[in-house]
């Protein structure tokens, strides 16, 4: 109960604040509802609940609309989707597979540099000290692998924790 009791003591400082009126019935129910022949028990009741329900309001009003990444795929697949079919409809389904098909792999290239920091591009030129990801093979280690059989794994390995 104090919890809702300063929840609503909260709630009613806000609106003066505002200068917002209060409803005629919270009004009514303030001001005498011994005088109308409303029970004070119900009155309190009808307050504390009224104060719950405006107090998760006021907290779900405050949360921002968080859109999951899995729900925005889902969209644009339906939507891909939809958009395939009113081309086939119109009797140009073909051409648009294969421009959504060209526009797909063109979107997710890392145009515009849109590799995460540290993370290493596949191609070695592109690298700071032009430096290779791991597992690429490279004519130095191919000469390893070719005159020392397995031991140019651990070769490698050595080499690279210098």
């Amino acid at each position: 109960m104090p919890g809702l009791r300063a929840k609503l003591d909260a709630y009613r400082r806000q609106k003066e604040v505002a200068h917002v009126a209060a409803p005629a019935a919270w009004q009514n129910a303030e001001s005498g509802a011994e005088t109308a022949g409303i029970d004070t028990a119900a009155t309190t009741l009808l307050q504390q609940s009224t104060a719950g329900l405006q107090a998760a309001g006021q907290e779900a009003e405050q949360q921002p609309l968080v859109v999951q990444p899995w729900s925005l795929v889902l969209l644009k697949l339906l939507l891909w989707a939809l958009l395939q079919v009113l081309f086939i409809v119109l009797g140009f389904g073909l051409p648009f597979f294969v421009v959504s098909s060209l526009y797909g792999m063109w979107a997710n290239t890392e145009v515009g540099g849109k590799r995460r920091a540290g993370q290493k591009s596949a191609y070695s030129v592109f690298n700071e000290n032009c430096e290779a990801i791991d597992g690429s093979l490279d004519a130095e280690e191919m000469t390893r692998q070719m005159l020392y059989g397995p031991a140019a794994l651990a070769m490698s390995a050595a080499k690279k924790r210098q």
